[in-house]
């Protein structure tokens, strides 16, 4: 899941950069109608908070002394990658600018494409809004675990927070995709799924299999009207239903994970489970090399060499960093963790 996520997000910014998401969208004929979430790569960071708000729920922290080291283990695994990309980033740009350097060292933005410096960290805005979550959880476990439908409440309260929001003239792109608002939706489910796991495993293959399919179909018409309305920038009051939508194809995919597979499968999948443990590098650094490929050819060499350039070395700095910034930091967590426990 964490490597579609992260391929999603790429597309996304690929198709959007290089040659824009609509003429990609002419070209590709029946396609966007058979898979038209291919074309909605933002996706990509719902299915992330929203396995986030899964596996965090799955495993929870008993104590004080282990929710400390729940939070110790968090930083480590995402602060110290991205503070190696935030200076590399003003390295590469070569500005220095005091107030973005604050804004961005302690993750204040909560919005797209506000990070500085521009554009290498456009991606990580969603850093600041799942730091928040992660302070939130214990709360909303809380909340959640004492009374059974809490998390309806708060899903009610979410989308009337958007309703608001866009009556005071915000459009619905940012209180649904760029905001705390719209993700915690999606965080929320995440738990309600994990919290109910095994009720749902347990369910025989004639209605589990059942109710996935009809939660793909669901997602797939969600894509393709949201392509229809004009993406991201619609303002069409069906936006309110877009962190449902993005959840939908999240639980689908968690619950399809769970079936037994051949082993044919699983040889072809061991790419994308490569994929998936560098994902958040490839998640923070694909717009480095995007850019840099971007301003470096342009129209001097065809499209499809520039998107195998970009896809090849954005894999190959993910991993650079992954194992030299990531791994590390993972590891460092785990025993200062261990430490703080005994």
């Amino acid at each position: 899941m964490r490597a579609l996520s992260a391929l999603l997000v790429v597309f996304l910014h690929v198709t959007s950069l290089l040659i824009p998401q609509q003429v990609w969208i002419e070209k590709s004929g029946p396609l966007y109608l058979i898979a038209p979430w291919l074309f909605r790569g933002e996706v990509g960071v719902g299915v992330f908070i929203f396995l986030s708000g899964f596996l965090l729920s799955l495993n929870i922290p008993n104590g004080i002394k282990e929710w400390k080291g729940f939070f110790i283990r968090r930083f480590s695994r995402i602060y110290p990658v991205y503070l190696f990309v935030l200076i590399f980033a003003i390295s590469i740009t070569r500005q220095w600018e005091f107030n973005g350097f604050i804004n961005a060292i302690f993750l204040f933005p909560n919005f797209p494409g506000t990070l500085w410096p521009s554009p290498y960290l456009s991606t990580a805005w969603s850093l600041g809004i799942e730091w928040t979550l992660y302070f939130l959880f214990p709360l909303l476990l809380f909340s959640i675990a004492s009374r059974r439908f809490n998390y309806v409440l708060i899903i009610v309260f979410c989308e009337l927070i958007i309703l608001y929001g866009h009556f005071m003239g915000t459009d619905f792109h940012t209180l649904v995709y760029g905001s705390i608002i719209g993700r915690l939706i999606e965080f929320v489910l995440g738990m309600v799924l994990a919290l109910n796991f095994s009720w749902i495993r347990g369910l025989s293959k004639s209605v589990f299999l059942p109710l996935v399919a009809l939660a793909l179909v669901i997602f797939h018409f969600w894509c393709l009207w949201y392509l229809l309305a004009n993406g991201s920038i619609s303002e069409s009051y069906w936006r309110l239903f877009q962190p449902l939508a993005e959840s939908l194809f999240a639980a689908s995919l968690i619950l399809i994970s769970q079936l037994n597979y051949s082993g044919l499968f699983k040889i072809i999948s061991k790419p994308f489970v490569f994929i998936g443990v560098i994902s958040y590098p490839l998640y923070m650094t694909h717009m480095i090399v995007l850019d840099a490929i971007k301003n470096s050819f342009e129209r001097e060499i065809n499209i499809a060499i520039q998107i195998v350039f970009i896809f090849g070395l954005s894999l190959l700095l993910a991993w650079v960093v992954h194992e030299l910034i990531e791994k590390p930091g993972m590891k460092l967590g785990r025993n200062n963790s261990h430490q703080r426990n005994v």
